[in-house]
């Protein structure tokens, strides 16, 4: 192509989006009438120019609906005329509409059904909103998905659903997705033009699409400039053809029109006229064009491919901070996972073992009806996994929002304990005995999580129980001696002709004596002939009409715990003098630094802080081992980090003889010390306040003993699609200035995560049911260690449920790297989320196994899905009463709902919620409205200035 003939496409794409994290339900500036003033405002300005003649009277939009759900029911609403325009313009043929989502969702919290359904919904629903409802043939087949969020399976997916090609931020500051991640780096053609991405778990792609937005100018000093950068590429050959710039950021950003009350003395800044500014400088050059994706993409040559390995958003650290590390997300994550374990239940008993028995309208209706009106589980989950829900707001989300994510959250449970009760009492009619002289227990594995095969679970070689029987219910089960022992180890038989079918199990109370928890190891071969496992419980120490049997699941015990050390066959745990662990070892192989499991807080001035955690562990000893079951140590430690402020912990260790496992059990009680500081941004409304000296919680610190060498460590992770996939710590060799990461979290886990050198790994998993999280797992990384195991390689940390912070990722840039500089003054977004922990007690529970290799064996992950979605366990007991270990989440529902007062809204969809909300709004007297305000330094100011003046 002859350069006289080569083009820029510029191609502007605000994203529209009214419901927010840092604003409220109000129609005023406090909640989403800045949307309403600067969508009508694009619009006049738009119709303005084009009125005067800029770019021969036709400006066309690609516009960026996050969601139909909620953004477009409140155009309608609120603002129809707006809309009407909208529509007018896609039937011109001028502007056209992105694929987005039905709720605004995070599609990499979704599972392949919610993943399909969202879509279908947003293309069409039953409100008459869909986009292909409103803007016809105007969809252009390219996904700017909500917070640009990736994982792998969707490129799998996007093709079955005819999506053509994924729009992915490579912006050169801290609003980006895919710069430092990208290797090799993209080159010219690649970066302002297209490319194929690849998926890394099989053949599939799609076309990237690389985005830009208003911070990414700042690079350039002007648009103009920007223009002319492009061009002199474009003239030395560096881009071989017609170049692309796509150009997408929030709708409700100011600088989409021209800024408001600037001094007369700053007018002739660049970057402050907005669209009249893009306008007059495409005019300008006669190689500048404006366009839209349906029309330009098949101008554009696509110039090779990439993977993008790891999980990303355009949050801080180009991954989920924002919207995992707070402490209320993961109580709300953890409420939509009850309720997911629950719907798996379901469809566990009706597709997979139970066949006989259909699965009722009622049933289906209640879990996954396809219509979007029905109040279904599957409508509460996807628009409960919004990501307005979670974040992007920092600290603390607006109150309003804390008040419908957790609706939608209880909604969904309460839709599918409706849906369970219906299929477990069909359940129970066949396969449990009316006539019973014992009591018995029916365990099921929960091996359908999707509609996919690869949410398909099978069971592991053996399969972990352990199941809390409530208070309430202890006495009906009436074992001989229960309440005589603390602890007691009885037996289970599967059937009464069958002896060599009896395994052993363990009956421990918990601290406050009422509570029992029933824990077991069973083995794969009892779950063949039906897929579920019923133990009739034996009363007389494991011998049926006196004689002595033989134990499926006894193995000779080296099982031991003392104050110095736990151990099993397997696993050897030694503790220092202090009461920390000093030593991690499977199979005579050390897998833990010093101090391996810390609890900790970092504490103090931005930069500065100072990390506490306890100088001494006092150890208890649980169960010493001598059952020949399990033994367990709590470890107990306390700190101060000031005055009368002080912070305990509790760790407790479990071993088991059979098992080549560690299980931890974690409850952190923080002080609370409050401050003062509030985002004051001009754009949140968000008045919680906060100490910003609150900087990282580390509740249980693991610190493998895990070293990059030749090979760099590997992340491996398996998301909400099923999908296993691993990325390498290697963002070093795309910018050497980040070789040392404070915080990464760009690894989505549905119940696991692992690192490994491809020689050894660690997994790490959770008990959803305990505390879940969708990102649960922030990660450390230092280039030449930690100083704590004599060697210089690279090294890790894995911080469960709790927030790293410090300096953000590097961005390599062609042009000045002042927008990385620049931007984090200018928006509101990058404060740790540690103050959201002050005063709070987090609870969880782990899974640590190691292991030789590098993925982690199938059976492994195996084992750590049933960890994550245990059992479904039913007590039918000589009494006649039945008790599950599902029904004690209905008591923390109802509890949940008092909390965050929300009963009312349980009976009510969100525009309902939103009208009472505004139903004493005065247009007349509107709330005061808020700019954005600046709050830059002084040498801030000085580079603005300089750099515009390099931008005339």
């Amino acid at each position: 192509m002859e350069v006289e003939e080569k083009k820029i496409y510029f191609i502007l794409s605000p994203h529209i989006n009214y419901y927010h994290s840092y604003r409220g339900d109000s129609r005023g500036p406090t909640g989403f009438g800045k949307d309403l003033e600067m969508m009508e405002a694009i619009i006049h300005n738009l119709d303005e120019l084009e009125e005067k003649g800029f770019c021969n009277g036709r400006i066309p939009i690609t516009w960026d609906y996050a969601d139909t759900f909620w953004s477009i029911q409140l155009q309608q609403e609120y603002q129809p005329e707006i809309l009407q325009r909208v529509i007018e313009r896609c039937k011109e043929g001028k502007d056209e509409v992105l694929i987005g989502s039905w709720g605004n969702v995070g599609q990499p919290l979704l599972d392949t059904e919610e993943l399909r359904l969202q879509h279908k919904w947003f293309l069409e629903n039953s409100m008459g909103i869909g986009v292909n409802q409103l803007f016809g043939n105007r969809i252009a087949p390219f996904a700017r998905t909500q917070e640009t969020m990736f994982t792998q399976g969707m490129i799998e997916e996007y093709n079955k659903l005819g999506v053509e090609g994924l729009c992915v931020y490579y912006s050169t500051y801290s609003f980006d997705v895919a710069r430092p991640f990208l290797n090799p780096r993209l080159d010219m053609n690649q970066q302002y033009g297209l490319l194929k991405l690849r998926s890394s778990v099989s053949d599939a792609s799609m076309l990237m699409i690389p985005m830009y937005a208003f911070g990414d100018i700042l690079d350039f000093f002007s648009i103009k400039r920007w223009f002319e950068f492009i061009r002199k590429q474009q003239l030395r050959g560096t881009i071989e053809g017609d170049a692309l710039l796509f150009f997408n950021f929030d709708m409700d950003y100011e600088n989409w029109c021209a800024m408001k009350n600037l001094p007369n003395f700053l007018r002739w800044m660049p970057n402050t006229k907005g669209l009249e500014e893009f306008a007059e400088v495409v005019d300008q050059y006669d190689y500048i064009e404006f366009g839209s994706l349906i029309d330009t993409i098949p101008k554009i040559k696509v110039y090779g491919e990439t993977i993008l390995r790891q999980d990303t958003a355009d949050g801080i650290w180009n991954g989920f901070y924002n919207w995992a590390q707070k402490y209320n997300n993961t109580r709300f994550w953890t409420i939509g996972q009850r309720s997911r374990w629950l719907k798996s239940i379901s469809d566990t008993i009706n597709s997979e073992y139970i066949k006989s028995i259909d699965e009722s309208s009622k049933v289906s209706e209640l879990l996954r009806s396809e219509d979007d009106a029905i109040d279904s589980y599957i409508r509460n989950h996807i628009l409960f996994t919004s990501t307005t829900n979670f974040g992007m707001s920092m600290p603390f989300q607006h109150p309003h929002r804390r008040k419908t994510a957790i609706t939608y959250g209880l909604k969904s449970f309460i839709k599918a304990e409706e849906a369970v009760n219906i299929t477990l009492d069909k359940f129970k009619n066949k396969v449990l005995n009316e006539d019973l002289n014992q009591n018995e227990v029916l365990i099921l594995p929960v091996v359908n999580r999707g509609i996919s095969s690869y949410e398909k679970i099978p069971i592991p070689d053996f399969l972990y129980l352990s199941t809390v029987i409530d208070p309430d219910f202890v006495n009906d089960i009436d074992f001989e001696s229960l309440t005589e022992s603390k602890d007691k180890i009885i037996f289970g038989k599967t059937s009464s002709d069958q002896k060599e079918n009896v395994i052993k199990l363990a009956l421990y109370t918990g601290i406050n004596q009422k509570e029992y928890k029933l824990e077991a190891i069973i083995p794969k071969e009892l779950f063949k002939s039906e897929g579920y496992c019923k133990l009739r419980l034996l009363e007389n120490d494991g011998k049926i009409n006196g004689s002595s049997i033989n134990v499926k699941n006894k193995v000779k015990s080296s099982i031991r715990a003392d104050a110095t050390k736990i151990e099993n066959q397997h696993i050897k745990i030694f503790l220092s003098s202090q009461g920390k662990i000093e030593s991690f070892r499977f199979k005579d192989e050390e897998f833990g630094c010093p101090n391996f499991l810390e609890s900790a807080v970092s504490f103090g001035k931005v930069g500065k802080s100072k990390r506490y955690s306890p100088k001494h562990n006092e150890v208890v000893i649980l169960r010493d081992g001598s059952d020949g079951y399990s033994a367990s140590l709590l470890l107990k430690g306390r700190f101060e980090i000031i005055n009368d402020s002080c912070v305990e912990v509790e760790k407790t260790l479990t071993l088991y003889s059979d098992l080549d496992k560690v299980f931890i059990n974690v409850k952190m009680l923080l002080c609370d010390i409050k401050g003062e500081k509030w985002v004051d941004d001009g754009t949140s409304s968000v008045e919680d306040t906060f100490d910003e000296r609150w900087q990282e919680i580390m509740p249980c610190e693991i610190k493998p003993r895990i070293f990059g060498g030749h090979n760099y460590l590997r992340i491996w992770k398996k998301n909400y699609l099923g999908r296993v996939s691993y990325f390498d710590c290697d963002m070093k060799e795309v910018d050497s200035k980040n070789k040392n990461i404070d915080c990464l979290v760009a690894n989505i886990s549905d119940g696991w995560m692992s690192v490994s050198n491809q020689e050894k790994g660690l997994l790490v998993g959770f008990d959803a049911l305990k505390a879940a999280n969708f990102a649960f797992s922030p990660l450390k990384i230092k280039d030449k260690g930690f100083n704590d195991c004599g060697t210089k390689k690279q090294q890790l940390r894995i911080n469960p449920f709790g927030t790293y912070f410090g300096k953000l990722f590097h961005y390599w840039t062609e042009g000045s790297g002042h927008a990385q500089k620049i931007v984090p003054e200018l928006i509101g977004t990058d404060n740790s989320t540690a103050p959201t922990f002050s005063g709070r007690t987090i609870e969880f529970n782990l899974l640590l196994s190691p292991y030789f290799g590098d993925e982690p064996p199938k059976i492994l992950q195996s084992f750590a899905d049933h960890y994550t979605f245990p059992s479904l366990v039913i007590f039918n007991t000589k009494n006649k009463k039945t008790h599950t270990n599902y029904s004690r989440y209905s008591k923390i529902t109802k509890a949940l709902m008092n909390e965050f007062d929300v009963k009312e809204l349980m009976n009510k969809d969100y525009l309902e919620w939103v009208r009472e909300v505004n139903a004493d709004y005065d247009q007349n007297k509107p709330e005061p409205a808020k700019g954005l305000k600046l709050n830059l330094g002084v040498k801030t100011l000085i580079r603005l200035l300089i750099d515009g003046i390099r931008g005339r």
